[in-house]
């Protein structure tokens, strides 16, 4: 049984593909909204996944100097 993350995330793929078969196979309109909510979607995708994880924990290390007591 897969984690409640990633079924989470399967889910919210079902998002992006309802948007492309839209696109694709009924001729909807591919507006300003319709992209700002794709990105969105995709954002989350990618943070839910940690993408990102190794950016954030990096800038919240202490740096090591000579002087510092940081291991």
């Amino acid at each position: 049984m897969p984690p409640p993350t990633t079924t989470a995330l399967y889910i919210t793929l079902n998002l992006i593909t309802a948007m492309v078969l839209g696109v694709m196979l009924i001729g909807e309109s591919l507006g300003v909204p319709l992209i700002v909510g794709f990105a969105f979607v995709l954002t989350g995708i990618l943070i839910g996944n940690g993408i990102f994880g190794n950016v954030w924990t990096r800038a919240r290390r202490p740096y090591k100097t000579a002087w510092s007591p940081v291991q």
